[in-house]
């Protein structure tokens, strides 16, 4: 506790905590927030749960982000047939991501590189997968 704040400063002085030999005797300066004596800050409980609750919500954003940057291209590769269409579609996806995981995360650059790698690699099975759906089987005739 400091006496150059306003509150603490009351504390010392209802409970006789200002010694004598500490400050000269008489009335004490002003205190440095005098003309806004309330606590500036907010108690460790309640930064906690400001915390936690910021907390929760990215991970909410970035699950909801997550879950449409991977179905929104599956269903555009599933309806849309052809290579050129899944490969462009694949391509604006992950440059969407590219952009987005830097910006809403605090990711190093390797973990940026490894996470995109990751889902460059679920876009290419969903290709692979939508080109092989779409490919008609046609049956020899005898």
């Amino acid at each position: 506790m400091k006496s150059s704040h306003a509150i603490e400063r009351s504390i010392l002085e209802a409970t006789g905590l200002i010694p004598n030999h500490v400050l000269p005797a008489g009335p004490l300066p002003l205190p440095n927030d005098h003309e806004d004596s309330q606590l500036r800050d907010i108690g460790r409980n309640q930064a906690k749960r400001v915390a936690d609750k910021k907390s929760r919500l990215l991970r909410f954003t970035m699950a909801g982000a997550g879950a449409l940057l991977l179905v929104v291209p599956m269903l555009v590769m599933a309806n849309i047939p052809g290579k050129t269409a899944s490969l462009v579609t694949t391509c604006i996806s992950l440059l969407i991501f590219s952009i987005l995981i830097p910006w809403l995360t605090e990711l190093g650059p390797n973990e940026i590189l490894a996470t995109t790698a990751a889902y460059a690699a679920v876009l290419v099975v969903f290709v692979g997968t939508s080109l092989t759906t779409n490919a008609v089987v046609v049956a020899p005739t005898t």
